[in-house]
């Protein structure tokens, strides 16, 4: 049987680059908690993690962490967004 990871999910590396809510810095996240760091409260582009169908399979995991730009004309189709629903809401 196939288990989520601590945060409930399932399939999170390998399919699509994942678009995340944090702001991208190039140098990663230089203070505050190893736990869930948050990013940079403001910028253009967005942390995208998880790797890609396109991407070699060291990429195919949440670690992985690149960047996109989700205003970009041309979007990429190995980059993509998760929907969550809590259960119970």
């Amino acid at each position: 049987m196939r288990r989520p990871n601590p945060w409930g999910l399932f399939d999170m590396g390998g399919n699509v680059w994942e678009l995340v809510s944090d702001y991208y810095n190039p140098v990663g996240y230089p203070t505050g908690p190893s736990i869930d760091p948050q990013g940079p409260a403001t910028g253009q582009m967005r942390v995208a993690r998880g790797g890609g169908f396109d991407y070699p399979a060291f990429f195919a995991r949440s670690a992985a962490r690149g960047y996109h730009d989700p205003q970009a004309k041309k979007q990429s189709s190995a980059v993509g967004f998760r929907v969550v629903c809590e259960q119970g809401r």
